[in-house]
């Protein structure tokens, strides 16, 4: 029996049929399993960010091979902290929940104030992508993703990276957006 990863943000998770009883057998990868006939495991988390859907399909390949991986990629301005108290915060620009109810009250407003840059999030996101797309080939993985919302956008991101912002030197601004265009290349088929 083929076995199916599945990973990402709430669009993967599903979390919000938790009202019903066993509500994972409601959620679309659970159908999807089911109609391949095959089994899978479900690492998505509710606004998780896109360096926790990297390196927890990372392990997962490494220590449990799937067949096939479901990646539903998040918004790439998400981002997950761990806490003095041990706990996690996941941190979008409206929200931030965490494990294990750590108040965070403002801790996403003073993020996104002093802390995020769009572009560069976004590179880590392609390399990322790229990153899994030649593990899944290097192990034989057939590998599917998906844009979980829609602010991955190159053309808005160009317009309101840093680059412009900053005023920077137009050469480098051209540099960062062919890095960009390469990494979608190798992602385009």
């Amino acid at each position: 029996v083929q076995k199916i990863l599945f990973n990402g943000c709430s669009q993967t998770e599903v979390g919000n049929l938790d009202y019903l009883e066993n509500w994972q057998d409601y959620t679309w990868p659970h159908l999807l399993a089911k109609s391949l006939n095959c089994t899978y495991k479900n690492l998505a988390v509710t606004l998780s960010d896109n360096s926790r859907i990297f390196s927890t399909t990372l392990n997962e390949i490494l220590v449990d091979r799937p067949d096939i991986v479901i990646i539903g990629w998040t918004a790439a301005n998400r981002k997950q902290l761990p806490l003095a108290n041990g706990d996690i915060a996941r941190l979008g620009p409206e929200s931030c929940i965490t494990d294990n109810a750590t108040d965070t009250e403002d801790l996403n407003k003073h993020w996104y104030s002093i802390h995020q840059n769009e572009w560069l999030s976004y590179i880590e996101t392609l390399e990322y992508m790229v990153a899994i797309k030649s593990i899944c080939i290097d192990y034989g993985c057939k590998l599917y993703y998906f844009n979980a919302v829609n602010t991955n956008n190159l053309g808005i991101l160009i317009t309101h990276s840093f680059n412009v912002l900053a005023e920077r030197n137009p050469d480098r601004i051209q540099e960062d957006i062919d890095k960009a265009i390469r990494l979608i290349e190798v992602l385009n088929d």
